[in-house]
């Protein structure tokens, strides 16, 4: 009886990044975010939606969440309190972040649920 091969295999470094070593506080409660050449991501908290894996076409189930993220230039990328990125031109993504939308649709590294917030009808 044959088994069938994996079509590829990944291997990573022991060295896991944390965020500290990627994030450093900014002035007016901006964040700064540097790596060089790109920045692999794996979210092993949570596995993909089935959405994404009809999108590229697979039968498989779902996997941990991995994207790829590019800073085009060399440079710093400042993160504002409410997500919102500068510059947007700046970043590329591929893979699972990129089916879910840019940086900027995302919720802030340190969001925290308003509990008492009351929300008036008409305004958010």
């Amino acid at each position: 009886m044959s088994t069938k091969q994996p079509d590829y295999s990944e291997e990573y470094d022991s060295c896991m990044l944390t965020t500290d070593s990627l994030v450093v506080p900014n002035h007016d409660e901006a964040k700064i975010l540097f790596f060089t050449y790109k920045l692999y991501i794996i979210y092993i908290t949570a596995k993909e939606d089935y959405g994404y894996i009809r999108t590229i076409l697979s039968m498989r189930k779902p996997d941990n969440q991995k994207s790829i993220i590019y800073l085009r230039s060399p440079a710093p990328l400042i993160i504002w309190q409410n997500g919102n990125y500068c510059s947007p031109d700046e970043v590329f993504s591929k893979s699972y972040l990129a089916w879910l939308g840019k940086i900027s649709n995302a919720l802030p590294l340190d969001y925290e649920l308003p509990i008492n917030r009351t929300l008036t009808p008409g305004k958010q």
